[in-house]
């Protein structure tokens, strides 16, 4: 059983998980142990879709959790089928949610995440370096307000979160050269 630990047995067990070599398990505190993975070379895969879906699903999931609190563990049919999906109990189905590929018009350095529609069904857009923007809707899933957006500046090293006040069924046009 994991124990609740300290500050201080905390800042030790990222200690040792920092200077462990690579490719081996750390044990870092009794009953918890984690491997610190190596990475040789990442290549793009030329062959397959430019993101994952379910690695996009997995986005919009977390930022939900965000504004729902503890009601991201409901019982529902919609939020267990989120769920079972992630976890690779179920393949994704078009049923539970979808993701639409977008881009804007150039590069920006930042990244973001914002609800755009509370639903049903919400709608979350992700930004990936101010162009690459997936719009992913939760079929079966509605968040009330209030409603948010995230944005991090890369080149300055700034993030924001604030009110998304456009939050509205008709804001989300399509458009995706504003982070809204």
């Amino acid at each position: 059983m994991v124990r609740r630990q300290s500050s201080v047995d905390v800042d030790a067990a990222l200690k040792r998980f920092d200077e462990a070599p690579d490719n081996q398990r750390v044990e870092l505190a009794p009953g918890l142990a984690a491997i610190k993975w190596g990475i040789d070379r990442i290549e793009p895969a030329y062959d397959g879709p430019l993101f994952s879906e379910v690695a996009l699903l997995k986005i919009a999931y977390e930022f939900l959790a965000c504004h729902l609190g503890d009601r991201i563990f409901d019982e529902s049919a919609a939020f267990t089928d989120i769920r079972r999906i992630l976890t690779g109990a179920m393949e994704p189905r078009a049923d539970v949610f979808s993701v639409e590929p977008l881009t804007t018009r150039e590069y920006a350095p930042l990244h973001g995440i914002a609800l755009v529609d509370g639903g049903p069904p919400a709608v979350v857009k992700v930004y990936l370096f101010g162009w690459l923007v997936f719009r992913v809707t939760l079929h079966r899933i509605t968040v009330g307000p209030p409603h948010y957006r995230y944005i991090c500046l890369l080149d300055a090293g700034e993030e924001a979160c604030e009110p998304n006040e456009r939050v509205t069924p008709s804001a989300d046009t399509g458009s995706a050269d504003q982070i809204t």
